[in-house]
């Protein structure tokens, strides 16, 4: 049985905690020896051998009681490994100075949608979030990302996912997406995977209670460690256009090193982020944009070249740049296009692509339009959709930990393009889908207090 203690004065435990130390200093799990794995300031780490077990024992703490009395006033994390079964179980995990806070409600500020519409429905009040449960944690946001999903949330039935489960129950706070620090977490079940602990600094994607808030509940699941070298604003960025750019440029359109990728609409969140990972992959890369700013958003992101997509034969000139002098029709093009509004693109851009090419839908209007289909067949084209919210667990897996690399390899870097204060949250719901530049030039992120 291993279990790790970041330094706690004992004399500061509630009763509650007192209990828990009585109870397992009763317990009796046969015979024991200890050794010191490591030791600071503000950690001790001790593993404990014990013959003759069967189950999950509980673990008596007094032998490292003198120890943790000299430590400094840090959270506190215990877990429990059963030798057979090579799992983690977090038993308590707490501050000394807030156990009580922490593992019980609190109230933050928030938004709240108490009815279905456009921005008018978005206000800033008080939001009660409950104590994390088993296999949940709750974390103090600093940075809450701004998506057009969150958008099409709030709608309700009047957008598009009228009439599915993506439309919550009224009230709620919108939001998947943000970045913030590890405040709480609850026991783990045996199926659990007890990565993190209080004080981590993580990126959500997705959560119980809504991310536009100072605070969330999240399943373990919905929580990721954050890169160092990453600010919480930009892991504000991460979860649903990160995640979806690498979902279309890998797990739908498998982009190879050395394919040629067109990037349709490249300056937006997804867009900034389907670059620099198709450049870290080897990919040589064309991005549209709509402004010069965007453009310039896009070239430092890596994009060999980029074409204003306001401009009359934007397209061609986007084929013409990486095709070689004299190829033939079906050597000519991308093999890989994302697109990123294929209501009123899909058509042109299968104009452009390779024999074999691939169209990513990444994003479109809920509206039927009209294209041919036999301008599929010649060079065999296929169009993918692409939806992260149907990702498998292995999938969601890949993602994260794919993206983690990135980030900690300095290869992908999400891009912050406004920062807004919660109190100006409808507002980030009306940038994000109708930018006041002109055109998208990377991330919007409300700004709370959690760093």
């Amino acid at each position: 049985v291993n279990f790790n203690l970041r330094g706690m004065r004992i004399g500061n435990c509630t009763s509650a905690t007192r209990q828990c130390f009585k109870a397992w200093n009763q317990s009796n799990i046969g015979s024991q020896s200890y050794r010191c794995l490591s030791q600071s300031p503000g950690a001790l780490s001790i593993s404990k051998t014990c013959t003759g077990l069967s189950s999950l024992a509980s673990v008596s703490l007094r032998h490292c009681i003198p120890s943790l009395l000299q430590t400094k006033r840090h959270p506190l994390s215990i877990s429990l490994a059963h030798h057979k079964r090579l799992t983690r179980q977090p038993i308590l995990n707490m501050s000394s100075d807030t156990t009580t806070t922490a593992m019980s409600a609190l109230v933050a500020q928030g938004v709240v949608c108490t009815s279905y519409g456009g921005p008018e429905v978005i206000k800033v009040q008080q939001v009660n979030i409950p104590p994390p449960g088993v296999d949940e944690v709750r974390v103090r946001i600093g940075a809450a990302g701004i998506n057009p999903s969150d958008t099409y949330v709030v709608l309700g039935p009047q957008g598009p996912y009228a009439g599915t489960k993506l439309v919550p129950p009224l009230p709620f706070t919108p939001g998947k997406d943000a970045a913030g620090v590890v405040e709480a977490v609850g026991a783990m079940s045996a199926t659990g995977t007890p990565t993190l602990s209080v004080g981590d600094r993580v990126y959500i994607c997705g959560s119980i209670t809504g991310t536009q808030a100072e605070v969330a509940l999240c399943k373990i699941n919905q929580v990721y460690p954050l890169p160092d070298n990453i600010t919480l604003q930009q892991g504000a960025c991460i979860g649903v256009p990160c995640a979806t750019a690498y979902k279309a440029l890998v797990q739908r359109g498998a982009a190879k090193s050395g394919e040629t990728v067109l990037v349709h609409g490249a300056s937006g969140a997804v867009g900034l982020a389907a670059v620099q990972l198709a450049v870290s992959m080897g990919c040589k890369v064309v991005g549209t944009a709509g402004t010069p700013e965007g453009e310039e958003a896009v070239r430092q992101a890596g994009a060999n070249a980029v074409v204003n997509h306001k401009q009359e034969g934007y397209l061609q000139a986007a084929k013409s740049i990486l095709t070689p002098p004299g190829a033939a029709n079906e050597e000519a093009g991308f093999d890989l296009c994302l697109e990123m509004m294929a209501s009123a693109n899909l058509a042109n851009d299968l104009t452009v692509m390779k024999r074999h090419g691939r169209v990513a839908i990444i994003g479109s209007k809920a509206v039927p339009i009209a294209i041919n289909p036999r301008a599929t067949m010649p060079l065999e084209l296929d169009i993918r959709g692409v939806f992260l919210g149907n990702s498998t667990p292995d999938e969601i897996t890949e993602i994260h930990r794919q993206l983690y690399k990135a980030m900690e390899c300095g290869y992908l870097k999400p891009v912050v393009g406004m920062e807004l204060p919660l109190e100006e949250a409808a507002k980030a719901h009306v940038e994000v889908m109708t930018p006041s530049s002109g055109g998208a030039a990377g991330n919007i992120v409300i700004k709370l207090k959690g760093e």
